[in-house]
This record gives C-alpha cells, sequence and structure tokens, in this order.
C-alpha cells in the first residue's frame, strides 16, 4: 500500500473509491484506467455491494494493487462511497463509478492544480460522454460560480478531486440520496465557501451514458431529490437572497435534465410529459435549446431520440447520469 508520507515521491497520496453493483462488463476498464495512471502515489479501494455478475472476479485479478477491496451487501453507492473515504489515508480523495473511467495524467494534473493553488478544496475539468454507439462528445464545464451551480449541476463528477479537508468540513455524502448525492455535495461545498477551479486542457476522464445508467430507474424519485437538494441549499443561510429568483428556472431545467435521461432509453412518452411539467413551471423555457431540440425528438420519434443524443448541446448541462 501507498505511504501517505512517501518521501521517494514527496507527492501528496491521492485516494480513490470505486463503488460497483453488477458492472461487471464495465469495472476492468474502470480499474485499469486508476492503477495506469502515471502519478506515483496512490491509493485504490473498491467496493463492490454484492455483485451476482462475476463483478468479483474481475476485481480479485487486480487485488494484489489495491489498497483495499470488498464484495458484500452495502446500503447503496453514497454508503460505499463514503466507507471507502473513511479508511482512505490520502489528502487528496476522488470516487469513480464502475462505469466510468480516468483518461492519462488526469491524478497528476489535479494534484498539480492543488500545488499552486493551497487556497482551493475542489477542482474539475472536461469529461468525455460516451454514448451507446460508442461515440463520445467532450464536455468542458463553465468556470465555476455559485449562480451557475444553484441553477444546474454543471460540474462532472468523475473529474473531480476533493481535499480531505472539505469533507472534513462540510461531511460525506448523504446516504439517503441515490441519484443527486454529487450535486448534494458541491451545493453543501460552495455554501461553506469552499473555493472551486476549473482544470484547463484535455479531458481528465470519460463518463458512460447508455440505458441502463440509473437515471431511469425511477425518475419520480430522481426529481424529487433533485428538488429536495435545490430547496436545501436555497434556503441556506448562506445562499444570497438575490439569487432566489433563479429557484423557477432551475426547477424548470431540472425537467428538462431529467426528459434528457430518459429520452436515451426512447421512453418519449415520457420525454413529453417531463416538457409539459417544465413549461408548467416557467413557461419561458420554451426557448431554451434544450427544450427545442427534446421537443424536436418526441415529434420526431425514435429517429429524432437519436438525434438528439448525437447533438453536442445535449450533454451540456451535466447531471450525473453514472451509475455504480
Amino acid at each position: 500500500m501507498p505511504d501517505p508520507t512517501n518521501q521517494a515521491t514527496n507527492r501528496p497520496l491521492v485516494s480513490i473509491v470505486t463503488p460497483s453493483f453488477n458492472q461487471a462488463g464495465f469495472i476492468e476498464g474502470t480499474i485499469r484506467s486508476v492503477l495506469e495512471q502515471d502519478y506515483p502515489n496512490v491509493e485504490y479501494l473498491v467496493l463492490d455491494g454484492g455483485s451476482s455478475d462475476g463483478s468479483a472476479q474481475v476485481i480479485k485479478r487486480y487485488e494484489h494493487r489495491l489498497a483495499y477491496w470488498t464484495s458484500e451487501p452495502d446500503k447503496g453507492q453514497a454508503d460505499a462511497i463514503n466507507r471507502g473515504w473513511r479508511m482512505a489515508r490520502g489528502e487528496i480523495l476522488a470516487y469513480l463509478n464502475a462505469d466510468d473511467q480516468y483518461l492519462p495524467g488526469a491524478m497528476a494534473r489535479a494534484v498539480e492544480l492543488f500545488s499552486r493553488h493551497p487556497d482551493v478544496g475542489i477542482v474539475y475539468g472536461s469529461c468525455y460522454s460516451v454514448l451507446p454507439t460508442g461515440t463520445r462528445y467532450e464536455y468542458v464545464p463553465a468556470e465555476y460560480s455559485l449562480e451557475r451551480l444553484l441553477l444546474e449541476n454543471f460540474i462532472p463528477q468523475p473529474a473531480v478531486f476533493i481535499r480531505r479537508s472539505v469533507l472534513d468540513q462540510v461531511g460525506l455524502l448523504d446516504d439517503s440520496l441515490h441519484y443527486c448525492l454529487d450535486y448534494d455535495l458541491w451545493l453543501r461545498a460552495a455554501l461553506a465557501g469552499i473555493r472551486f477551479h476549473r482544470i484547463e486542457g484535455p479531458a481528465l476522464a470519460s463518463f458512460r451514458i447508455w440505458p441502463g445508467s440509473k437515471t431511469s430507474d425511477d425518475p419520480e424519485r430522481w426529481i424529487n431529490e433533485r428538488f429536495r437538494v435545490m430547496e436545501q441549499a436555497f434556503a441556506h443561510e448562506k445562499a444570497p437572497r438575490s439569487l432566489e429568483p433563479l429557484k423557477v428556472l432551475a426547477r424548470a431545467k431540472a425537467y428538462l435534465s431529467l426528459a434528457y435521461g430518459v429520452s436515451i432509453c426512447g421512453d418519449l412518452r415520457s420525454v413529453r410529459v417531463l416538457l409539459k411539467r417544465a413549461f408548467q413551471v416557467m413557461p419561458s423555457i420554451i426557448r431554451d435549446p434544450q427544450f427545442l431540440s427534446l421537443a424536436g425528438a418526441a415529434i420526431l420519434g425514435r429517429r429524432g431520440s437519436h438525434l438528439v443524443r448525437q447533438a453536442k448541446w445535449a450533454i451540456l448541462n451535466w447531471h450525473g447520469y453514472g451509475t455504480r
């Protein structure tokens, strides 16, 4: 196991946690993307939730290079990540879902930015979205602002690295959340005054969008979680009252985010229902490019849905469709 005070490298220890459940088709690529990083001081923990698809056999092939791994029932994704972070010894932490991957140099670039900006607590970079066809698009997130974050989850989770001191200050993931656990953490950190910084340059990670991703499991629960997290943030004592008018737009855009998620699975009926809800919340949302594109897909049918998935706009409103 790596030494958190490794004198040979004189680099901070980076601890990565991968939560997994029945992702045997993807998890080896995820593991290799971590182990093949060129950063010299990494600790890697894989917490599988007791998969029945052969995931444990895949993980076991790499156990000699893992700081820790297990395959046993847990209380869900957030619970697994939190358990991993509690065991981790690194100064810098991250989690990578079992169907996502780091790209070469990701950790080294994150650590380098942290070293240049000791006052920054969370860094994030660009991320590729990989469609079921294998086509990928690069999502370049915007520069950080609290206003933008309250409006939408634009920070791509697979490309995020966090100082341990941030989690010591704001707490771990909320394990009652199933879909919006990352967004909730970003908002809590932002409202606590944590500084965010975007990493310029090539993408840090790739994120898989596919019909098995969990957004499509229970759309009503997804939207209810999103609203709950948003309401808590807007009601926070440190949330500027000047941003209160954003609440309506944020709710409308949440429906658009979910509409895109279910469109991936070809559920165009649900897309139409969600667009109607967005319009009811904020009629002017019909001028939003996302609304127009999704409406076109809903009208054109499956071919239109396919065209939407190919369009670059589809990944501009990042909302974390990953699975464990």
